[in-house]
């Protein structure tokens, strides 16, 4: 009588109206978790499923930021007895940068602004020029730079004694973001590698109730996910999946909330620098 009242209930299930809902989630934040005020009350005997509806932000994503943004100019000096490096440490602003007419336009402007050599322009004439040019080489898509003596460019440094006596230290990764393998360089040189002008491939979607995804045979809790670069810096990312790809969720009677979050190919949070990020997740009994 059990058995047959069971197999009566997956009719009733098979036959009546299916659970659906709507889950709407807004932030400013690539992680994020939403509680429910009243717990969505699920069916433990029941499958269900989610899937991404939309997902809607802007392309605010920085490729020079705090941790690439600092590189030192100067030259080796005496000091008492020995010799010392003395030079000046600039800083990029924040930002999304092309190379040739962004990141490196600046990068020489503020290096003129403070050193200036003898140079000449396109006509021959004679001009003031920034000791230190870096430029793409197309064919090899490696970054060339031009040194002039006796200037040196660091991208990193361990320890040095400025006037004052105090040591300085210089951590950057603008030389492994141009690809430049050495802290310093006081010649001509081509990068060792190929610029990393972004580390991100593709945009996850994560969602912790989601089960059965899987990246590199590994399973994750992806719900979906997207190419990287599909509209350019200072664009509106919009997705939407008509109709949209439903992953299983993990057994449960309530959903109490949800933690997104938003990672790359890697598993690394992608930051909008503070853009508004809405996303509409569908989930339904299958």
């Amino acid at each position: 009588m059990l058995e047959s009242n069971s197999q009566l209930e997956q009719i009733a299930n098979l036959l009546g109206n299916k659970f659906s809902t709507r889950l709407r989630f807004n932030s400013t934040t690539s992680e994020f978790t939403t509680s429910f005020s009243t717990p969505i009350q699920l069916d433990s005997k029941l499958n269900y499923e989610i899937g991404l509806l939309s997902f809607a932000t802007f392309n605010i994503v920085h490729n020079i930021t705090e941790t690439n943004n600092k590189f030192k100019v100067g030259s080796i000096v005496h000091q008492g007895k020995g010799m010392g490096f003395e030079g000046t440490l600039f800083e990029i602003t924040p930002g999304a940068y092309e190379l040739d007419k962004e990141l490196f336009a600046r990068m020489q402007k503020m290096i003129f602004d403070k050193y200036q050599v003898d140079g000449v322009d396109a006509e021959g004439k004679k001009i003031k020029v920034s000791p230190i040019q870096l430029k793409v080489d197309r064919p090899t898509a490696r970054v060339k730079l031009t040194i002039k003596k006796p200037y040196i460019l660091q991208f990193a440094c361990n320890k040095e004694r400025n006037p004052s006596g105090c040591v300085e230290t210089l951590t950057s990764d603008l030389g492994k973001f141009l690809g430049f393998e050495k802290d310093s360089y006081s010649e001509d040189s081509t990068s060792e590698k190929t610029p990393n002008i972004s580390d991100i491939t593709t945009v996850n979607v994560m969602c912790d109730i989601v089960q059965g995804s899987y990246q590199n045979g590994s399973r994750d809790q992806c719900v979906y996910d997207f190419p990287y670069g599909s509209v350019p810096h200072g664009y509106r990312i919009i997705q939407v999946t008509n109709p949209p790809v439903y992953v299983p969720i993990m057994s449960r009677s309530a959903i109490y909330d949800i933690t997104i979050k938003i990672v790359d190919q890697k598993g690394k949070l992608i930051d909008f620098n503070g853009e508004a990020i809405s996303i509409t997740l569908i989930l339904k009994q299958v």
